[in-house]
């Protein structure tokens, strides 16, 4: 069957999030809800009935990747070959310029079509108990966060939303080009997991605070912050951590994309020893045009 291209507004949502949910390389920003929530305008890709799909994120039709999308790719309930994948590149290729495309970890292409490199992520294996994690971190980490106990600094689960959007937005400012009050539709889907945790001080107030989505064995974080008076990685360590802790013992995986929102320093996880793997990946080389008006600005 052909692959077919459709408009956000014309994909069944139903059956789409259906194979979304069904796949095995399922991920929570792969749902339609999701994408409308953080992306100005996205299509897709569909085969054999949405059996097989492609979320595609545009701006100013050209193919990007949003923050808050840090790996699409092409998803279904098996693993797909090389050729497979082709087909679905051959034909994206086909309608859109591309500017920057993310795989998930389970897209291996073979460079024929689009030349992807290599990224790296991060990722925990949430099946450990969190006191045998915590016997694995460096002595370094066992210091900071001895700090952080010293200082008083907690983390605590809350189910007020509208609090804790309010937060996300007076830290990031949000002059983004989507909008952080529709990433809270994800509360009306009650069967995926949701986590909003606050980092406080002694005196009870709110310094900070994490926000971690999930679907099937996948967790994700889409935001992590702290008041610019706290040092800043004294405080992501103790949110992760805390993020590990509430998730112990689950047959579940972390994955932690650094960017922006997201801005935990490397160290930080490899000395908490999390997994560092690869994925592909493909940005397009700016113009000299382009080059030449960033160093301009610098």
């Amino acid at each position: 069957m052909d692959i077919t291209l459709k408009t956000s507004d014309d994909i069944d949502s139903i059956k789409w999030n259906k194979c979304i949910n069904d796949s095995f390389n399922a991920s929570v920003c792969a749902y339609s809800w999701y994408l409308s929530a953080v992306c100005k305008k996205w299509v897709a890709l569909i085969k054999d009935n949405y059996e097989i799909v492609m979320p595609i994120t545009l701006e100013n039709d050209v193919v990007t990747t949003p923050y808050l999308t840090p790996w699409l790719g092409v998803f279904s309930k098996d693993l797909l070959s090389a050729d497979e994948l082709n087909s679905f590149f051959i034909k994206l290729k086909s309608i859109y310029n591309i500017r920057s495309l993310k795989l998930n970890k389970f897209n291996i292409p073979d460079n024929s079509v689009i030349n992807f490199s290599k990224y790296q992520v991060f990722q925990y294996d949430m099946i450990i108990a969190h006191e045998t994690r915590q016997l694995l971190y460096s002595n370094n980490i066992k210091d900071m966060l001895n700090t952080c106990d010293k200082e008083k600094l907690s983390v605590k689960p809350t189910d007020k939303h509208n609090d804790f959007c309010k937060q996300i937005i007076e830290y990031f400012g949000y002059n983004e080009p989507h909008s952080i009050i529709q990433i809270f539709t994800i509360w009306t889907h009650d069967s995926h997991d949701t986590l909003m945790l606050q980092l406080k001080n002694d005196k009870n107030e709110i310094v900070g605070g994490a926000l971690v989505l999930g679907t099937g064995t996948s967790l994700y974080i889409p935001y992590l912050w702290c008041k610019r008076k706290y040092n800043r990685d004294y405080a992501h360590l103790k949110l992760l951590d805390g993020i590990l802790e509430y998730y112990q013992q689950r047959n579940l995986t972390l994955y932690v994309f650094t960017n922006k929102y997201v801005p935990i320093e490397n160290y930080i996880l490899t000395e908490t020893n999390a997994q560092e793997f690869e994925y592909y990946g493909y940005e397009k080389e700016p113009s000299i045009k382009n080059k030449l008006l960033n160093l301009l600005k610098m």
